[in-house]
Order: structure tokens, then sequence, then C-alpha cells
């Protein structure tokens, strides 16, 4: 099986001492989660009730140069992720988030999958119990793997986990032009500049809002946002998306 270094046709971007692709296919839209409206149902029966495609979406991604995957733990998404990796023959990257209700059992297949980072769940991150936290960030260190935190209100946690004793090593948080998800845009991302820790963007494309011609050059100009996750549900969307992504950031 192909490593996935090897296939890799993006820039990488470090988090302390593990490489990730800038570039990171997200798994939102498989769930249908709400922020899809009217599409939520559609992608649900699409996706989730059928995770053969899911695995056909990943494999043709893998094809054209983005090998990792923004996993939310669900079965039908793993058995998708598993089977991609089988029939693409590379080594797809996880970048799984755990929790909110099975931390233990999600950091357990984090592990399994090969995982080099586990990004708790917003739900646990923004109820900002700094102490159980903590004790997520440690359990996740003590695993080998590092923690990051996700959040959906920017906005309140950054500012206050920034100056905390907990230790984790990087954010998944929502950054895009048309301020989706982030009640103050421009203050959102006055926050972000200053954090000292890099980030991951979410919701970059405002659950297909906007184009990623508009999204992605945005992206580039928060300079603690270090990689991308964009949702995906279709060869075409694929192949527009994955176009703006390499004139940004291929690999030289």
């Amino acid at each position: 099986m192909q490593d996935w270094t090897d296939a890799n046709q993006l820039q990488v971007m470090p988090v302390e001492d593990v490489a990730l692709p800038v570039v990171i296919m997200g798994t939102s839209p498989f769930m249908g989660a709400g922020q899809f409206g009217e599409r939520s149902f559609f992608y649900r029966q699409t996706f989730y009730d059928n995770p053969e495609n899911i695995t056909s979406l990943l494999r043709y991604v893998a094809s054209s140069g983005v090998v990792a995957v923004q996993l939310m733990l669900y079965p039908p998404i793993i058995k998708a992720f598993i089977a991609a990796r089988k029939e693409c023959e590379i080594e797809l990257l996880a970048v799984p988030t755990i929790g909110p209700h099975e931390v233990e059992a999600d950091l357990q297949t984090a592990k399994d999958l090969k995982a080099p980072v586990a990004i708790l769940h917003g739900a646990l991150v923004d109820h900002l119990d700094l102490h159980q936290l903590s004790e997520l960030c440690d359990k996740i260190r003590a695993e080998h793997l590092i923690p990051g935190l996700a959040t959906h209100a920017p906005l309140k946690s950054v500012p206050l986990l920034e100056k905390s004793h907990v230790d984790y090593g990087f954010w998944m948080a929502p950054l895009n032009p048309a301020g989706y998800m982030l009640m103050d845009r421009d203050k959102t991302i006055s926050i972000y500049e200053s954090c000292s820790k890099p980030i991951l963007a979410k919701k970059t494309l405002a659950a297909g809002r906007i184009s990623p011609s508009q999204a992605l050059p945005f992206i580039t100009t928060v300079k603690t946002v270090k990689w991308v996750t964009i949702g995906i549900t279709s060869e075409q969307e694929a192949d527009e998306t994955l176009a703006e992504a390499r004139r940004i950031w291929e690999r030289n």
C-alpha cells in the first residue's frame, strides 16, 4: 500500500512533530448535517445510508492527490474510509474528530486508523470545562496522538483556552469570507491572528453557499490558518475545488 506522503500532491504544514496536508477532505455532508439545509436529507440518503458512495468519492479525491480525510467517527463513514484505503491502495490519512459521547472508544478507533491527531468535538470544547478538557487532552497525548480542539464558538472558546493550562496542539475552527458561523467575522479573524496555536479551518465554503474560488484565497490571508477541510459531494465539486486548491497549494 502506498504511503499518503507519496500520493499527496499538495503542500504539507507541521503541527508539532507531525506533518498534515494543507487540504483535508471533510465528511460532514456524508452525515446529512443540518447546516446543509434542504440538501441534508438527500446527502444522508446518498452517503450515510449508502457508504459505498462515500468510498467511491474518497477514491476519486485521492486519485486527484488529496489523501487526508477529516473523519467523523460514525460506522458508515469509518467503513467507507477503510474500504477506500483498500481499493485505492493508499494509506489515506485519518484526521478524526472524537466525542462528544464515546470519547475513549473514539480515541481507540483513531489509534486503530493510525491517526496522528485526535480532535475533540466542539460540543465538548465549547462547554469550557477546563478540567475535563485538560484530562482529555492528556489522555490523547498518552496515546501518542496530538490533541486538537474543535469549536463552533470561537469568540468565546479561543480566548479562554489560549490562556488556559490545557495542553492542546491546534484548533479546528470556522472561517469563510461570508462570515457564516463566525458571529462577528472581523473580530473572529483578529482572535485567530493572535492565536499561539495553528488553525485547521472548517466551514470554509459556508455549507456550499460560496465557491472555492471565493473561499480558498480568503483563507490564505489569515496567517495562523495552516490547513483547510472542505466537504465534497460529487466528482464535479471535487474537480472545481481541487483545481483552486492546486493553484494555491500545489506541491513543488
